[in-house]
């Protein structure tokens, strides 16, 4: 009776152990699974955040066209150069230098700004004119495209701001 009760009790642990040993493999299976696309949504949100994050280094270098200066038929031509200093919460921010010769006048003007982008198709900035046509900028851009870009600028040239001048800027930019 105990070589019965033997038996049969090894019986009953072999058919225990074969009918949980594939359900635990299945499950360490599934686990592994679970624990690889995990991994993947990672990866990829991880992706997401580096196209999001505009490189530090990343600078520009323009040639800009503007009716600024005597007599808005006339299109005078500059050189834009922008060096990204930081990246304060993710927007890019550039310290911006201009030149642009003034064709009527024959003299140039320079303009030192600061530029923000709080998004990667519009800036804002603001600055300093330095060769006395001016005495300072304020001025909206969007980048239509990666390479072009239009812009609406205050010029004040002495008085309020609400005797700056308005004139439209556009270009074409390469970045370095």
């Amino acid at each position: 009776m105990i070589k019965k009760k033997t038996i049969l009790l090894i019986i009953l642990t072999l058919s225990l152990l074969l009918v949980f040993t594939p359900i635990t493999i299945a499950q360490d299976k599934e686990d592994e699974e679970l624990e690889e696309r995990l991994e993947l949504i990672q990866a990829s949100q991880n992706l997401m955040k580096e196209k999001r994050v505009i490189d530090p280094k990343t600078h520009k270098l323009a040639a800009v066209f503007t009716t600024y200066g005597e007599g808005d038929t006339v299109i005078n031509t500059g050189l834009r150069v922008a060096p990204q200093l930081a990246t304060p919460g993710g927007m890019p921010l550039r310290f911006m230098g201009e030149l642009f010769y003034l064709r009527q006048d024959d003299e140039l003007a320079g303009f030192l700004s600061l530029t923000i982008e709080p998004t990667p198709s519009i800036y804002l900035g603001a600055g300093g004119e330095v060769t006395d046509t001016a005495d300072y900028q304020v001025f909206a851009g969007w980048n239509i495209t990666e390479n072009i870009f239009i812009e609406a600028r205050a010029i004040n040239s002495g008085g309020s701001f609400s005797d700056s001048e308005v004139v439209p800027v556009a270009g074409f930019q390469f970045s370095f």
